[in-house]
């Protein structure tokens, strides 16, 4: 068994940790990144709508 087999695995347990802090940040936060991201949608959206207007009101008529 060589020096470093210890290391790495506690290199990959530590980063399994680190991991699984994350998702649980973004999981208790998910209701807001959901909120966060519809209004961006609906923003972008909006912006499309504005830009295109002249061409949305050639097209219908």
């Amino acid at each position: 068994m060589e020096w470093g087999s210890g290391f790495r695995f506690g290199a990959v347990l530590s980063f399994r940790r680190g991991a699984a802090l994350i998702t649980r940040q973004f999981a208790m936060r998910a209701r807001l990144i959901n909120f966060i991201s519809g209004l961006l949608l609906l923003g972008v959206g909006l912006y499309d709508i504005i830009v295109n207007w002249g061409l949305i009101k050639v097209f219908l008529g």
